[in-house]
């Protein structure tokens, strides 16, 4: 069953156009790369998807109702769950606190996330429940917003850079935490944009490459690995 579907969306920033008509699915169960320079489209991409960045034209349907025109809290209510790139923890709540303040059972009414299975899975936030989310680590940060997307037990969840600016070690950790999130995708689905081509490959099964906005690469883990043009010419490796 398809989770996602794009067809000829276009969006963009004022008279700025970003997305020039991308079309992918995404079946349930599955997990996605996004990949591609920066500059790209692929952050504009996700908020699309989210209702952070309107569409300009072509559809967005989502578990087979058509969310083009919603909005990004009619959405998440639906199911989808961001993690931006910036992460957007708030100072001024404590760990739990933003992990409650957003928790709510799943569109279909289960609540898998638990706030002890999200503190089992992140044991770090688990033990830091009562810092604030200035007093965190930018590894601690980027966990926390992870958790705080899994706490509205989404059926799609966006992930948007989630090694960026982290440490080698803490990379290694967030890593960790990706292969549970896979481990654990009983019937949802992710989609991963990451500057860190092997990590996302080490949770992908499919790959999509963006290129000036729209999708040039369409194909599972292993045709992108043997797709040294693509690799070269879009992504700068090979």
């Amino acid at each position: 069953m398809s989770v996602l579907a794009l067809e000829a969306v276009a969006s963009g920033y004022g008279a700025t156009p970003v997305l020039r008509g991308v079309d992918f699915n995404i079946e349930a169960g599955s997990v996605v790369a996004l990949l591609g320079r920066n500059g790209m489209g692929k952050t504009t991409c996700m908020s699309t998807i989210a209702g952070v960045v309107p569409v300009t034209s072509g559809k967005i349907s989502f578990n087979g109702a058509d969310i083009t025109s919603e909005s990004a809290i009619q959405r998440s209510r639906r199911g989808i769950g961001l993690v931006p790139e910036t992460r957007q923890v708030f100072a001024s709540c404590t760990v739990r606190e933003h992990l409650t303040m957003a928790a709510r059972n799943g569109p279909r009414g289960e609540g898998r996330w638990t706030l002890d299975r999200l503190f089992e899975t992140f044991r770090v936030l688990g033990d830091r429940s009562a810092a604030l989310g200035t007093q965190l680590s930018g590894g601690e940060q980027q966990m926390l917003a992870i958790a705080r997307a899994l706490s509205s037990n989404p059926d799609l969840l966006l992930l948007d850079e989630p090694s960026e600016g982290l440490a080698p070690s803490v990379v290694l950790e967030i890593a960790e935490v990706l292969r549970e999130l896979v481990r654990s995708n009983e019937h949802g689905a992710i989609v991963l944009v990451e500057q860190n081509v092997e990590l996302a490959l080490s949770v992908a099964t499919r790959v999509l490459v963006m290129s000036t906005g729209q999708i040039v690469f369409d194909g599972s883990r292993d045709e992108f690995v043997e797709a040294r043009d693509v690799q070269e010419k879009y992504i700068g490796v090979g």
